[in-house]
């Protein structure tokens, strides 16, 4: 995966070809957490909630201190209307960081 290709399909929100790119990486079991972060957030302007949440699930698994996949976890649950999942994930996020406005 070429990262300045990456970065012209974010810039260009052109989340299809950025969903391509990453996600024969970020689907495996050893992807780093950073970029399954970064596939869990194209997977929520794709409005495909449910795989986001998975995604961001094994971002907070593998790093439980990753305020941002715990925010962006939150947004995907409420997407998907799971309303406990985003309490949580928010709250794990707002402890985290509590000087973060979003959390």
């Amino acid at each position: 995966m070429g990262l300045e290709t990456l970065a012209k399909h974010l810039i260009a929100g052109d989340w299809a070809g950025a969903d391509a790119l990453l996600a024969p990486l970020a689907s495996r079991a050893d992807a780093h957490p950073s970029l399954v972060y970064n596939w869990g957030k194209v997977l929520i302007e794709l409005d495909r909630p449910t795989d986001a949440a998975r995604a961001l699930e094994r971002v907070v698994s593998a790093d439980p201190t990753h305020v941002n996949g715990w925010f962006e976890l939150g947004r995907a649950a409420v997407l998907c209307e799971d309303y406990q999942t985003a309490n949580h994930a928010f709250g794990r996020a707002h402890v985290l960081d509590p000087d973060d406005a979003d959390a």
